[in-house]
């Protein structure tokens, strides 16, 4: 039998993690949050490290809590620099250089679980976006607007796929279209999905072209809306992306949950939901459900009176699962996020007319849309301190 040179081998391994590590923002430079961004999603640090993986996280139950995204609303921007410059390297799969990671998701048209499909539609934030880039965070270039795609749409994230690898561009959400979760991954083609970059698109002020060979800071402007994001990451070279393949499986396998650690570590949270019925098992706080609480019981809780998405369930970790109630800002943000754009058609009986001739929605509909808009609404179920 031949045997391989034990040095190299090792070597090679070790130097994977290494590689894979510095593929990924490392230092948050500035954060503005803008206006209409989502409330508690205000931690620059959860675009830091790899994006949200696991099981739990595919293209159709995207990341949605505190610790794995950060909110930009309009007029807001997020400045990240890379552990290891991005490289325009045409060399690259199909030319792309830079992914960002959100937290869009294929929209459920037909079955549920493991039968679920998607007529290929996206569901996203309503927003308008720029990327820039600049090799010494002084002069910067923005990436073509005609060609770079809107941050936080194509492609979803699928946690168990390698954030290293871009999804072919040339896919549209309507090759998506009647695909259950194993059709999507064999379009990923073993991919974790985020919207590509290309360096070549690097545009100067005056909107020419520039030959910008490298650059090891990222900006994302909103310049209308708002989005959520999870992670950028830096397509390896390939020599650089052989040995990432080589180590991909050991890799992926031991970070699998580090970056929540790592965020964790960041904000010096102490508090494990885990072990507290009481807390919410997506953020962390109090969920002040009255059948988790050891307080005396005061009647129906606020938690069976609105629908909690199986895409939000999808998110608690499985050792959590029927531990403890996920909170009403979890549940309300996640609504927020998904009809802001897409608002519950009114139903007779659900609202009057007041003697200013203003149409009053009653908390029937506010029940049926399940979250609060925030607009502070007359018979909103969900105010108070509970």
């Amino acid at each position: 039998m031949k045997r391989l040179p034990l040095m190299p081998v090792l070597a090679g391994l070790l130097l994977v993690p290494s590689i894979t590590r510095a593929q990924f923002a490392s230092t948050v430079i500035s954060y503005e949050h803008g206006t209409g961004y989502a409330a508690n999603f205000t931690n620059s640090n959860a675009a830091l490290g790899a994006p949200a993986s696991g099981s739990g996280v595919t293209p159709f139950a995207p990341p949605f809590s505190p610790s794995q995204l950060v909110s930009i609303g309009a007029g807001g921007s997020l400045t990240l620099q890379l552990g290891t410059p991005v490289v325009n390297n045409p060399a690259n799969p199909f030319g792309i250089d830079l992914l960002i990671f959100g937290n869009s998701f294929f929209v459920v048209t037909n079955g549920s679980g493991a039968s679920a499909r998607t007529s290929g539609a996206i569901f996203s934030s309503s927003v308008s976006t720029r990327v820039e880039v600049s090799a010494d965070a002084a002069t910067w270039f923005t990436l073509d607007v005609s060609l770079a795609p809107t941050v936080g749409t194509l492609f979803p994230t699928d946690g168990p796929g390698n954030p290293l690898i871009p999804v072919n561009p040339a896919l549209t959400s309507s090759d998506f279209g009647g695909l259950n979760l194993s059709g999507i991954r064999s379009l990923y083609n073993g991919a974790a999905g985020g919207t590509g970059y290309d360096l070549a698109w690097a545009r100067d002020g005056a909107g020419n072209a520039v030959e910008l060979q490298s650059a090891s800071y990222v900006r994302i402007d909103v310049l209308i809306g708002r989005t959520q994001i999870d992670a950028i990451s830096v397509v390896p070279e390939p020599s650089a992306c052989g040995l990432a393949v080589l180590g991909g499986a050991m890799l992926w396998l031991k970070a699998r949950n580090r970056k929540k650690r790592w965020i964790e570590m960041l904000n010096q949270e102490a508090v494990k939901p885990e072990s507290n019925p009481e807390r919410c098992p997506l953020c962390g706080q109090p969920n002040r459900c009255q059948l988790c609480t050891a307080g005396a019981y005061k009647g129906p809780c606020w938690c069976t009176q609105v629908k909690i998405p199986h895409e939000l369930l999808a998110q608690v970790p499985p050792e959590m699962m029927n531990g403890a109630c996920i909170c009403k800002d979890c549940v309300a943000a996640f609504w927020r996020e998904c009809e802001r754009n897409r608002p519950e058609p009114v139903q007779a009986g659900e609202f009057y007319f007041d003697e200013k001739g203003l149409m009053v929605f009653k908390a029937e509909y506010h029940l049926r849309r399940g979250y609060c808009c925030g607009s502070g609404c007359r018979h909103c179920p969900f105010l108070g301190p509970n």
